[in-house]
């Protein structure tokens, strides 16, 4: 399409934007925008932090469960190697 224009419509049409991007109008839709995309941008980084947590917290369950079937350890010793509380370490 840009390739089909001559340069004094390229011209004009920037002219046009610029025209544009100095309305009121335009900067609070762009900072609309920008708040919206710093948003999502948190949210991301919350689920993901999120699902680092739950990822972490399955594993340690998972390595608990291992130790108590081997029967070599404590309660209290996998609860320090595992960060889990004793008494969700007992509920395995």
């Amino acid at each position: 399409m840009i390739e089909d224009m001559s340069v004094s419509e390229i011209k004009e049409v920037v002219t046009a934007y610029r025209h544009l991007s100095r309305s009121p109008e335009f900067r609070e839709l762009e900072r609309q925008r920008d708040k919206a995309e710093m948003e999502e941008n948190a949210r991301l980084g919350y689920a993901k932090a999120e699902g680092k947590a739950e990822g972490k917290a399955e594993s340690m369950i998972a390595i608990a469960k291992k130790l108590k079937t081997i029967g070599s350890m404590s309660n209290t010793q996998i609860a320090e190697l595992t960060e889990l509380s004793i008494k969700e370490i007992e509920k395995l």
